[in-house]
């Protein structure tokens, strides 16, 4: 596959939300930061509940790992020949699943980025994240993993020829 794989309307629409979010991400912190006491909470238990303390000043570690996160799949997402797919590439599937995998890619952005922001938020607002947050982001990961895998699969597969 010597020509550039494309971005779908889908994974387009995915980047543009991945953006907005990043740009909610920062803005939410800067418009809040003069407000903010000195002490937040910097650390959730499994349950969702505050378990730790620190810096305001903290609060700038999870845009920083969420702008590096979102910058390093991004680049990836332009080198397909490095993806490791679950299914035998040949010329017939490759455009297909890299497609797919592309996507894959896309949703896992936006889910990490959504992730990374309800954190934020929960912090400044000095809100615990809820028991349901863990198993929430547990099932977008897994569910996104397991249907785009099997979407992989069944586009992998050679097409029947018509009678």
């Amino acid at each position: 596959m010597k020509e550039k794989l494309k971005f779908t309307e889908f994974q387009k629409i995915l980047e543009l939300l991945a953006v907005i979010l990043l740009v909610i991400l920062f803005g939410y912190l800067i418009s809040n930061w003069s407000g903010l006491p000195a002490r937040i909470p910097v650390h959730y238990n499994a349950g969702g509940t505050i378990d730790g303390w620190g810096s305001k000043n903290s609060l700038l570690v999870l845009p920083g790992i969420c702008l590096l996160l979102y910058t390093l799949i991004t680049v990836v997402s332009f080198f397909p020949k490095a993806w490791n797919v679950p299914v035998k590439l040949t010329d017939e599937n490759r455009a297909s699943v890299y497609t797919v995998t592309r996507s894959l890619l896309c949703v896992l952005k936006l889910v990490l980025l959504l992730t990374f922001t309800f954190i934020e938020i929960s912090m400044v607002k000095m809100q615990p994240l809820g028991v349901w947050f863990i198993y929430l982001i547990i099932a977008g990961v897994f569910c996104s993993i397991a249907g785009f895998t099997i979407k992989i699969i069944k586009v992998s597969k050679p097409k029947e020829p018509s009678e």
